[in-house]
C-alpha cells in the first residue's frame, strides 16, 4: 500500500512503534519514503479471508485495514512483497509479532489525535485575534497561564525534522541562500498550521542537504499532508523527550514569542514589517512618510488607530 492510503497519524504511529524501521527487513526508514503494508494482503478475497481469521484465530472484528494487519515498510521491501502470500505459519508468525505493539500503536494514535483535537481551542484564539476580540497580551498571558494550571506532560510538543537536498533547490550555495530556505519553510508552516512552533536546535547544514527540527504544541499531523512545502520534506515525527534529554518548558516561552512576532509582522511592510499593532494587536495601522529636503532624509511613521501605539524610523 502506498503511503498516503493510510491517514498521516495512524502512519506516524505505526512507523515510531517499529522503532522507525521496516518490519520486513529491520532497517531504518525515513518518514519520507515510508509505506503501509498488509500482512494479508488487500487481494485476499472474502472466503480466503474468512478461512485465516478461523485458522489463525484472528477474532471475528478483524479485517484487511486492521491496526493488526498494517506494518511500516520501505518501498523496495514493500515491492518485492507486492501481493504475494505467506504461507499459514509465516502469517502467524508475523501477526503474532506485530500483535505484541498493538498497545502501543493504539496509545500512540489516541495521543496524536488528543492534539489534533486541542488544536481547535488554538484556530479558536486565532479567529478571535483576527477579529480584534483578543489582544496579543492577551493571547499570551492565556498561554502562561494554561501552562501553570495544566499538567505539564500534556505540553510535550511533538519534534518534526524536515530535510531539504540542496541540488533540488535554485539558487547558489550561500548562507543568505540557506537563510532564506529556512525562512520560507518557517513562514508557510506558519501560514498554514495554527499551532504554537518553534525551532528546537540550530539548523544543520551539510553543504548537500539542510535539517531543520521544529517543536509543535497541539498539533494536528493530518495538515502536514498537505503542507505546501516542496522541496522540503518530512524526515522524522517523534516526541520531544524520545530525542532530547533537557527540559522543553524553557522552550515554550520561545515558541509563544515567535507566534506573537509571526502574529503582528508583515512581509509586504518593507520599513517596519507590521501588519498588526505590537500593543493591541489591531490591523488598523495609519502609515505615512515625510521628506527632509534640506539634509536629504526621510522620515516614515507608523500608528495605530485603535490604541495610538506609534513608532517612527529614518
Amino acid at each position: 500500500m502506498r503511503k498516503k492510503n493510510i491517514d498521516l497519524i495512524t502512519r506516524a504511529a505505526l512507523w515510531q512503534s517499529n522503532s522507525k524501521c521496516c518490519f520486513y527487513c529491520g532497517e531504518p526508514i525515513l518518514f519520507h519514503d515510508l509505506e503501509i503494508d498488509h500482512i494479508i494482503p488487500e487481494s485476499t478475497d472474502r472466503s480466503q479471508l474468512d478461512s485465516l481469521v478461523s485458522s489463525l484465530k484472528l477474532g471475528i472484528d478483524f479485517v484487511l485495514d486492521s491496526l493488526s494487519n498494517l506494518v511500516p515498510t520501505h518501498h523496495s521491501c514493500n515491492a518485492r512483497k507486492s501481493d504475494k502470500k505467506f504461507s499459514e505459519s509465516s502469517l502467524r508468525y508475523y501477526l503474532e509479532l506485530w500483535n505484541s505493539r498493538q498497545q502501543d500503536i493504539k496509545t500512540r494514535i489516541a495521543s496524536l489525535r488528543r492534539q489534533a483535537l486541542n488544536e481547535k481551542l488554538l484556530t479558536l484564539l486565532a479567529s478571535r485575534i483576527n477579529q480584534g476580540d483578543l489582544s496579543i497580551f492577551e493571547t499570551i498571558a492565556f498561554f502562561e497561564k494554561s501552562l501553570m494550571d495544566v499538567p505539564s506532560r500534556l505540553h510535550e510538543p511533538t519534534v518534526i525534522t524536515f530535510g531539504i537536498n540542496l541540488s533540488d533547490t535554485n539558487g547558489e550555495p550561500s548562507p543568505k541562500h540557506y537563510d532564506k530556505l529556512e525562512s520560507d519553510l518557517l513562514f508557510c508552516i506558519r501560514e498554514s498550521i495554527p499551532s504554537l512552533s518553534v525551532m528546537s536546535e540550530p539548523s544543520l547544514r551539510t553543504g548537500e542537504t539542510i535539517s531543520v527540527r521544529i517543536a509543535f504544541w497541539n498539533l494536528d499531523l493530518n495538515k502536514l499532508d498537505n503542507l505546501p512545502i516542496e522541496p522540503w520534506m518530512v524526515t522524522e515525527i517523534a516526541k520531544y523527550c524520545d530525542i532530547y534529554e533537557e527540559n522543553w518548558e524553557d522552550l515554550f516561552p520561545k515558541a509563544v514569542i515567535a507566534t506573537y512576532h509571526d502574529v503582528i509582522r508583515e512581509r509586504n511592510d518593507p520599513v517596519f514589517g507590521l501588519g498588526r499593532c505590537p500593543q493591541c494587536g489591531s490591523k488598523k495601522l495609519h502609515r505615512s512618510s515625510a521628506t527632509d529636503y534640506r539634509n536629504d532624509e526621510t522620515y516614515y511613521f507608523i500608528e495605530c488607530q485603535k490604541c495610538q501605539w506609534s513608532e517612527w524610523t529614518q
